[in-house]
C-alpha cells in the first residue's frame, strides 16, 4: 500500500501493461514496484527511474523498458 502524499498518474495503465507483458514465472508486485519508484523520485525529485525487463521475462520475448517521471 502506498503511504506517499504523491499521485501516481497512470498507475492502473502500468498495472495493465505490466500484467499483459511480464511472464507471470517473473511478475513482481506492481504496486510494490510503485512504491519503490516513488520513493527514488521522492529523495531525488529531478531524477526519472527505468524498470528493464529482459526478453527471457516477458510473453512476447522482447525486452521491455518501463519509464518513471
Amino acid at each position: 500500500m502506498m503511504t506517499s502524499a504523491m499521485t501516481v498518474v497512470g498507475r492502473e495503465v502500468f498495472i495493465d501493461d505490466y500484467n499483459e507483458e511480464i511472464d507471470i514465472d517473473y511478475r513482481l508486485d506492481p504496486d510494490e514496484i510503485l512504491q519503490d519508484m516513488v520513493e527514488l523520485m521522492e529523495e531525488s525529485p529531478e531524477s526519472y527511474q527505468h524498470l528493464h525487463i529482459d526478453s527471457e521475462q516477458t510473453n512476447d520475448g522482447m525486452n521491455k523498458l518501463f519509464s518513471f517521471t
